[in-house]
C-alpha cells in the first residue's frame, strides 16, 4: 500500500505507513483540519475521512481520550446501598464503644465518690450529712463538699469557709472550681447560669439527711448493698456545693425520666458497689432500693 502525506500549514511531511499513521492518530498528533493524502498522485482530503482501517483524528487534543461509559443508575444504586451495608455497622460499632467508655468513666466517677465516703465513715465514724445548715434551717454547705480531701481537692476544701453559706461572696471562689470526679462525660453542661460548677450525681436524700450522719451497721439495716447513696441524674442539675443537691432515686429513674446514660441510670450503693439500674426496674424494688430501713424484702433485681 502506498504511504501517506501529512499536510499542514503548506507543509508537507512524509511518507509514513500505515502504522506510523496509526500511531499520530492514536497519539492525537493529527487533528479533524490536517489534510492526508495517499501516495503522490492523489488529491488531499481531511483526515476526518480516513478509511474505517483506522482511528478517528482528535479534535484539539495532544493526547488520546478514554472512552466514556454510558451512566447506568442502577449500578450506582448498587453500589451506595453496598456501601451503606458496610458503614453502618461500623458506625453503630464506633457507637457503642464510644457510648461503652462514656459509661465506664461514669461508674469510675462514682466508686471514687463512693471511696470518698467511705474514708470519710472511716475517719468520723459516719457518713457525711446531706445538708449542714444553721439554728435557723438555712442550709449552708452539702455532703459534696465535705468529702473533697478524700477525693483530692483538699485545696478547694481548704478555700471554704464552713462558718458561711456556700453562695456567700467569700465562698464564691471554691465554688466555682470544677470537680472532674463530679461531672459526666455524657453532657457539656458544667455551670449554672451564676457561674457555680455543677454536679451529675445527687445524694440519696432519704441516706444523706440533713445535720445527721449515719452510721452503716445501725442507721442502714437494710443492707449497704441493698440502699442507693447516690444517683446518676438526667437533668436539673445543681451545683456541687448547693446543700440541695438531693433526691430520692425512685423519683428520678423510670419510664419518661431523663438520664445521662442510655436506658437508665448508674447509682451507688452504701457499700461502694456501683450498678446501672435500668429505668424499667420494677417501682416498688427501686421504692425498696431508696430506704435504708424500710424492712423490705428484695429477691432479685
Amino acid at each position: 500500500m502506498a504511504d501517506w502525506y501529512l499536510k499542514r500549514n503548506e507543509q508537507i511531511t512524509g511518507p509514513y505507513s500505515d502504522q506510523e499513521l496509526e500511531d499520530l492518530l492514536t497519539t492525537g498528533k493529527i487533528t479533524k483540519t490536517d489534510l492526508i493524502r495517499q501516495g503522490t498522485d492523489r488529491q488531499f482530503q481531511t483526515a476526518d475521512s480516513l478509511p474505517e482501517q483506522f482511528s478517528r483524528p482528535h479534535e484539539n487534543a495532544s493526547y488520546p481520550k478514554t472512552p466514556r461509559h454510558r451512566f447506568d443508575p442502577v449500578n450506582l444504586v448498587l453500589v451506595l446501598l453496598i456501601a451503606v451495608a458496610i458503614l453502618i455497622p461500623l458506625l453503630d460499632m464506633q457507637f457503642f464503644r464510644s457510648s461503652g467508655r462514656r459509661r465506664s468513666v461514669t461508674k469510675n466517677h462514682l466508686k471514687q465518690i463512693g471511696l470518698a465516703l467511705h474514708i470519710y465513715h472511716e475517719q468520723n465514724t459516719t457518713f457525711p450529712p446531706g445538708a449542714l445548715s444553721d439554728s435557723k434551717d438555712h442550709p449552708f454547705q452539702s455532703w459534696q463538699a465535705l468529702i473533697l480531701p478524700y477525693l483530692d481537692h483538699e485545696s478547694v476544701f481548704k478555700q471554704i469557709d464552713f462558718q458561711k453559706s456556700w453562695d456567700a461572696p467569700e465562698n464564691r471562689p471554691p465554688f466555682q472550681e470544677e470537680i472532674s470526679v463530679y461531672l459526666s462525660p455524657n453532657t457539656s453542661q458544667t455551670r449554672s447560669r451564676e457561674g457555680y460548677a455543677l454536679s451529675h450525681f445527687a445524694g440519696n436524700k432519704l441516706v444523706l439527711k440533713q445535720n445527721q450522719g449515719m452510721k452503716i451497721r445501725e442507721s442502714i439495716t437494710d443492707g449497704s448493698s441493698n440502699t442507693i447513696m447516690a444517683v446518676e441524674l438526667g437533668e436539673g442539675f445543681k451545683p456541687w456545693g448547693d446543700p440541695s443537691s438531693l433526691t430520692v432515686p425512685s423519683t428520678v429513674i423510670g419510664p419518661g425520666q431523663k438520664s445521662l446514660s442510655r436506658g437508665g441510670n448508674h447509682v451507688l450503693f452504701c457499700d461502694g458497689r456501683v450498678m446501672f439500674v435500668d429505668r424499667n426496674i420494677d417501682p416498688a424494688i427501686l421504692k425498696a432500693l431508696s430506704t435504708p430501713d424500710g424492712g423490705e424484702t428484695i429477691i432479685d433485681y
